[in-house]
């Protein structure tokens, strides 16, 4: 029973692990530069289980393919409370400035409320070209490379 869902049950209900499990590779196979693979497993997620978040991994891994027009057309293929879904907005900005949008960029960011230094988000948003690079910074809880811890040395004897 653990392969096949019921009869009876709601999907997503009884095998929201796998889900989680195929959300967490697909953003794994994004981290190693991977998005063609990203993009199809994101595709069976959202096909599975839709979501916001399923839909911005499907977006992430076609705009890092550079699969424009695919994403355009997934994009537009989306009910507008998906596309409006602060995840969603997220990769639309990244995409926006990838087409050199910069306005739209900062605009979309700024909706998502998404600004990654809380005082960027008074101005409405870092400007472009200080956005992340990719959704997974956005998602991270540290974006950036964690600090070396340093040990303190060893007092003399």
């Amino acid at each position: 029973m653990s392969f096949v869902r019921p009869d009876r049950e709601r999907a997503g209900t009884f095998h929201p692990a796998w889900f989680a499990g195929l959300a967490d590779q697909t953003l794994r196979n994004l981290d190693i530069g991977r998005p063609d693979r990203a993009a199809r497993m994101a595709a069976t997620l959202f096909a599975l289980a839709p979501s916001g978040y399923a839909a911005a991994l499907r977006l992430e891994g076609l705009r890092l393919s550079g699969e424009s027009e695919a994403a355009r057309r997934f994009l537009d293929s989306l009910p507008e409370r998906v596309r409006q879904a602060p995840v969603v907005l997220l990769v639309q900005a990244l995409r926006a400035r990838d087409q050199g949008q910069e306005a739209l960029a900062s605009s979309l960011l700024a909706e998502a409320r998404a600004a990654p230094d809380p005082r960027d988000a008074r101005s409405g948003g870092p400007p472009p070209g200080r956005m992340a690079r990719a959704l997974r910074q956005f998602l991270a809880e540290f974006p950036d490379a964690v600090p070396a811890v340093t040990t303190p040395a060893a007092p003399p004897r």
